[in-house]
């Protein structure tokens, strides 16, 4: 069995801004960095056969800690950046309903063949993440993996290995600094074993 625990980076100021960021180098907020190290802590008795991130800083930063801690080097796949949100990127709902009106509830609406004005289409995105996800499982054996990346992609991945249309992605809730796992079993079944864990972020 291989379990992949997929970690959404920590909290940044365009998170708390409600500013859409996708392929945008956006660095982790005073929350974001403290969200991190709650994670390095939570992953510190876990055993790890590797970590892997976006090449964003958010995610990099948030992924750091748990790569060192485990004596392991921070594998950076560049197919798990964000989602590219194109023209909409730096700005808000309320901006983008300005300048596209109608189209935030095309997204949530019409999710599989949704495109972003110069950016991505999440069928786009949902492939590119799942490819990576699943050269981890063809490597085989009994390996635990820590998969650090972004709301969206794990959204297009957790639909993707539970074999879920990709319009249901906003039926799941990953907050930043969650934690969630996939088991991938050997006879091919893939179980979603934990959805938006936070307990690790408590006082």
């Amino acid at each position: 069995m291989i379990t992949i625990y997929l970690i959404r980076h920590g909290e940044t100021l365009w998170n708390k801004k409600g500013r859409y960021q996708g392929i945008a180098d956006v660095e982790l907020s005073e929350k974001g960095i403290l969200q991190a190290d709650k994670i390095e802590d939570y992953f510190r008795d876990i055993k790890l056969d590797a970590v892997i991130s976006s090449p964003l800083k958010r995610a990099v930063r948030t992924g750091k800690g748990v790569a060192v801690s485990h004596d392991l080097p921070l594998i950076i796949e560049e197919n798990l950046h964000e989602l590219d949100f194109g023209e909409w990127e730096g700005k808000n709902s309320k901006e983008i309903e300005k300048c596209w009106p109608g189209s935030m509830e095309k997204m949530f609406t019409q999710t599989e063949t949704f495109k972003f004005p110069n950016g991505e289409s999440f069928e786009e995105c949902r492939k590119r993440a799942a490819a990576c996800i699943k050269k981890l499982i063809s490597s085989g054996g009994n390996k635990t993996y820590a998969v650090v990346c972004h709301g969206v992609v794990l959204r297009m991945i957790i639909c993707s290995f539970i074999d879920i249309p990709i319009a249901r992605a906003w039926n799941l809730s990953l907050d930043n600094a969650s934690i969630s796992v996939i088991k991938c079993f050997n006879n091919g079944l893939n179980v979603l074993d934990s959805l938006n864990g936070v307990s690790h972020l408590k006082e």
